[in-house]
Order: structure tokens, then C-alpha cells, then sequence
């Protein structure tokens, strides 16, 4: 019985990704957040909609919920790291999309934050591991395609998994999966890869 018996290209895929994910991320450290940089500004749509009451996007509510959940900003006021002036008015310089994508996550993340305590203000710790998840989720998905679509074009199950393989350690898919989590980088490989 070979290896490939034991374990299928595509489940080599997945335990390699999730080893990753827990062995080399950090999962509780305050310096590495889940929701960060750019992902500050495609995410604070989730928690303007839904749990500040923002229609208008005004983003007021942003440096206090932002101070209260993170150690250090890379801005002295933190929401000038998603906030532009424009025609007068200070408006989100990300695009909502992603927020999209991150729906079902931060439901999920709410509710979990609601029945444990948790405060509610769309970056505690449930809503932090709820986007850790819907990337761990979105780059299985993108590889899994990935995967299908190398072994439609080559035929050739080594092959496959050995480019898949190649280009989530030997790219910097690895970083934006594990370091760079809210990033639109590996969210654009898995639609890409998708379509």
C-alpha cells in the first residue's frame, strides 16, 4: 500500500494547510490579530451594519471599539488607516466586498460573542476567530479548486498536489494565509480560481 493510498492528494492538501494554520500562526497572541491592516477596512462594514447602527458610513464609533480590542495601531488615530477625505466627507477607502465573503463568519462570530460574553463590538476574540476561520475556510476552498483544475488540465493526480503544494508554501499565499489573514490576496485566488 503506497502513501497516496492512505492519503489522497486532496486530503494531503488539507493537513498541510491546517497544520500550518495551527502550528506556525499565532492564535492568541495580541500582536497578531486576525482582523488587521488592510482587513480593518473591508471587515468594518460587518460591524458598521449590523452592530453600530452606521447608515452612513461614518465610521465614528471605529477608534473606540478599535482601542478597546488592539494593543497598537500603525496609526496614531487608528481610523486613519481606513478613512480618506473625499468631496468633504471622510469615506471607507476599501471596498465592501470581502465583507460579503465574511458574512456568515461574523454571524457566527456574533452569536458566539452574545451566548459567552464575549463584548459585541464586531472585534472581540469570537469575531477575531470567526475571520482566522473564513480564511482557513476561503484557502481550502481556492486550493481545492486549484487542485481540481490541474488534475482537469494534466490528468495527473502528482502533479496536482505537488503544484498546489508549491504554490501555498513556496508563494506569498503562505504569508497572506497565515500572517495576512483579512488581506483580499488568497480571497482573489479562490474567486479567480472559481470562475
Amino acid at each position: 500500500m503506497c502513501s497516496s493510498d492512505l492519503f489522497p492528494s486532496h486530503d494531503m492538501i488539507l493537513i498541510t494547510v491546517i497544520l500550518c494554520f495551527l502550528f506556525v500562526r499565532p492564535l492568541n497572541s495580541p500582536w497578531h490579530p486576525f482582523i488587521a491592516g488592510d482587513g480593518l477596512g473591508y471587515y468594518a462594514y460587518l460591524p458598521a451594519k449590523f452592530i453600530h447602527n452606521d447608515p452612513n458610513l461614518d465610521f465614528k464609533w471605529f477608534n473606540r471599539v478599535h482601542n478597546a480590542n488592539y494593543v497598537y495601531s500603525a496609526f496614531d488615530n487608528p481610523e486613519d488607516n481606513l478613512l480618506v477625505a473625499y468631496q468633504g466627507k471622510r469615506i471607507n477607502k476599501y471596498y465592501q466586498g470581502l465583507s460579503f465573503l465574511w458574512m456568515p463568519f461574523f454571524v457566527a462570530g456574533h452569536i458566539v460573542a452574545k451566548l459567552f460574553h464575549f463584548n459585541p463590538d464586531g472585534f472581540s476574540p469570537p469575531y477575531q476567530y470567526a475571520m482566522g476561520f473564513a480564511s482557513l475556510f476561503y484557502l481550502l476552498l481556492g486550493l481545492w479548486l486549484l487542485y481540481r483544475f490541474l488534475l482537469f488540465l494534466f490528468n495527473n493526480q502528482s502533479a496536482a498536489l505537488f503544484a498546489v503544494l508549491s504554490i501555498f508554501l513556496g508563494t506569498f499565499l503562505f504569508n497572506y494565509s497565515l500572517f495576512a489573514n483579512t488581506l483580499s490576496h488568497l480571497y482573489s485566488l479562490t474567486i479567480v480560481t472559481g470562475k
